[in-house]
């Protein structure tokens, strides 16, 4: 899950502390580096400590700028005055005797980027990768990617040091944050800074700071008693487990010391002559969640196949996909594969291959049943999300296959609640997802440093439990950067997740439709752009890998910035009525006049159905079914990988998903009746 290089809290820099300090020592605060790029156009600052009371002076760029150390501890800040981009200078600091020099220092544009797995994915990992760079941008990109410390405390220094772009070192740093600067560098023709603080798999409570934390209700109380933890931890030198999966399991083995009592084993949901009758249907692959089940815990999903007179005669292969996080799995009664561990991680997502001797199954009807079990939610919880095409029972010469695509009976015999995801928010020090534990160690310490805006790609981590309070997490956390900044206008770009895992047309209890719909009302309430990624993602691949197509994007919007054009605007949705047993949706951009789908329709009783579209001018859409006589609601891309969706902008871009009704109500419909395939 979750490395972090976590330093001991021993070697925690004091730079506060000069009694023990050298006589004459002098420390410059990081990001300052060889190869640093500082924002042009502001006035950026030097920090750092020297002899008390001693005159330090900088030097760069012709000029020299001074000021004295504190004559209590030493600190001292240095102001540098906005400066025109350029690169190749020598920054020289000097205290009485003492002189450090930094070499290759540019004026540019300097973004930070931060964020969970996809902002952290590796350019060597992309699709395509280094090959669909210009290599002649690289020499003017640099890119800072600090050591991760995980400290219950604001730090006030950053580890690490810029380094300089090359065709080897960038394959290493993010794929998105590579392929901006490098396409950003073709358009404004200036040096580009990267400072990269993103990590997988952290939370958004984590990036937010505790005084804006604590202005959430919801958060409230449990925020106090991780206060109050971690004081305690501290005043008992309670010792710390540096590694986030070690606290998370030791976590759950309290939680659940013993496995769960599981009534499918002692009934015997195995069984082929059990009755399953009364039991709910579930279309799969998929996740759980879909089902409108949003938490960790133990099912069972039973199907039957039927094979022709003589395929008896037969050794089979069973192909079941993937399955979150364990199973066991059953034919006829009789148990032929077992993969992973409820509570751990070692089998999470991977592909299940059985083999089913000759002599299992028989002529008729047979029953696959099969328990899928996870007590831990990560990202889209639960149960066999395939992909489709890796569900299938095929003989061993290959002449008989049978798809397992499709209704599967299901029941739950445990629920496991969500606290085996929500506990990570308070294990204090090394674990990453703690509150405020991002901003403290990596947000707080930048403080100093000038940057022309953020490019934020995160919500995975947040999306299978916490969803409902995504929308506030957000605003905080852009408010808390930009006072920590101070730039109260301080640009961001907040990319919404892709489309992933099974398609739907509509999908009433998607947490991925939550997340984006949050992410859009979050940006757009504190007016920063937001990036819609539909189209871009994969089904069966959390990190989709094509990282060049979101890069073009935000690059797009940012070219045009730099030389004061106008941005091509996401189309927002302005108003909804009624006409006849019509829905007239009129939007705030021309739209691309096509044939256009994803769109789910319902009356008051949320009954939903896949709706037909057609363009009454370039920026409304009249949306109607003809199963639904009195329209009410009306869903567009409403799922976690939404399927058909293709509405656009006249100039290409993307509209977010989004669900509207009459009365101005977030309802949540009720399954999809018929969809396009099924008209």
């Amino acid at each position: 899950m979750l490395k972090v290089n976590q330093k001991n809290e021993n070697s925690n820099p004091k730079i506060n502390d000069t009694a023990n300090a050298a006589p004459m020592s002098l420390h410059i605060d990081k990001p300052i580096s060889d190869n640093m790029v500082w924002q042009h156009g502001k006035i950026n600052r030097i920090c750092g400590t020297a002899i008390a009371g001693e005159r330090v002076d900088a030097r760069i760029n012709g000029a020299t700028y001074s000021t004295f150390a504190s004559p209590y501890n030493g600190r001292f800040t240095i102001y540098i005055p906005p400066q025109a981009p350029a690169s190749g200078l020598t920054l020289q600091i000097s205290c009485r005797h003492e002189e450090k020099t930094f070499s290759d220092i540019a004026f540019g544009n300097v973004y930070l980027i931060a964020g969970q797995s996809n902002m952290e994915f590796m350019l060597k990992l992309c699709y395509p990768s280094i090959e669909a760079i210009d290599q002649t941008t690289l020499p003017h990109i640099s890119y800072f990617k600090p050591q991760i410390t995980l400290f219950p405390s604001k730090q006030t220094e950053i580890q690490g040091h810029w380094e300089k772009l090359d065709s080897v070192n960038a394959l290493e740093f993010s794929g998105l944050g590579v392929f901006f600067a490098s396409l950003l560098y073709l358009k404004i023709s200036i040096p580009i800074g990267i400072i990269d603080i993103s990590l997988g798999g952290v939370n958004l409570e984590s990036w937010v700071d505790y005084e804006h934390l604590s202005t959430i209700t919801f958060y409230r109380q449990e925020l106090q008693e991780y206060e109050l933890k971690i004081t305690r931890d501290q005043l008992l030198c309670l010792p710390n487990l540096a590694d986030n999966d070690q606290k998370l399991f030791a976590e759950l083995d309290k939680m659940f010391p013993e496995e769960p009592h599981d009534s499918g084993l002692t009934e015997k949901f195995y069984s082929r002559d059990f009755d399953d009758s009364k039991w709910e249907t579930m279309r799969l692959p998929d996740s759980w969640t879909q089902a409108g089940h949003n938490h960790a815990g133990i099912f069972w999903f039973r199907r039957e196949i039927i094979l022709k007179h003589g395929e008896e005669l037969h050794n089979y292969k069973l192909h079941l996909g993937a399955i979150d996080k364990s199973d066991i799995t059953f034919m006829n009664g009789t148990k032929i594969g077992e993969s992973g561990d409820m509570k751990k991680f070692d089998a999470w997502n991977k592909k299940r291959v059985y083999d089913i001797p000759k002599g299992i199954m028989q002529a008729g009807r047979n029953i696959l049943a099969i328990r899928a079990a996870s007590l831990v939610s990560i990202c889209n919880d639960g149960g066999l999300t395939g992909p489709a095409e890796e569900m299938f029972l095929i003989s061993d010469d290959g002449s008989i296959k049978y798809e397992l695509t499709g209704i599967w009976k299901y029941q739950e015999t445990f629920d496991a609640g969500i606290e085996g995801m929500t506990c990570m928010r308070k294990f204090g020090s090394g674990g990453p997802n703690s509150f405020h534990m991002f901003f403290d160690n990596m947000i707080y310490p930048l403080a100093a440093t000038e940057i022309c805006g953020v490019i934020f790609y995160q919500g995975e981590a947040n999306a299978i439990c916490m969803s409902h309070t995504y929308y506030e997490l957000l605003k905080n956390m852009i408010a808390s950067w930009r006072q920590n900044f101070r730039n109260a206008e301080l640009p961001f770009y907040i990319i919404q997740l892709p489309n992933y895992h099974n398609p739907h047309v509509f999908a009433p209890h998607s947490q991925w439709a939550l997340i984006r719909e949050a992410q859009k009302e979050a940006a757009l309430q504190m007016q920063v752009d937001y990036i819609v990624t539909i189209g871009l993602g994969e089904v069966d691949e959390l990190h989709p890998r094509n990282k060049l197509a979101v890069a073009k994007i935000i690059t797009d919007k940012e070219g045009k910035k730099f030389h004061n054009q106008k941005t091509p605007a996401t189309p927002e949705l302005l108003s909804v009525e009624k006409s006849n047993e019509k829905l007239i949706l009129k939007f705030s951009e021309a739209l691309r006049q096509q044939a256009v789908y994803g769109f789910a329709v319902s009356g008051t009783d949320l009954e939903v159905f896949a709706a037909q579209a057609e363009f009454i001018d370039d920026y409304t859409i009249a949306i109607w079914s003809d199963e639904v006589p009195e329209a009410y609601a009306v869903w567009y891309a409403w799922a976690d990988n939404p399927e058909f969706a293709n509405l656009v902008s006249s100039e290409n871009i993307a509209v977010s998903p989004f669900r509207v009704t009459l009365d101005g109500k977030k309802v949540i419909g009720k399954n999809l009746v018929h969809s396009y395939s099924e008209r």
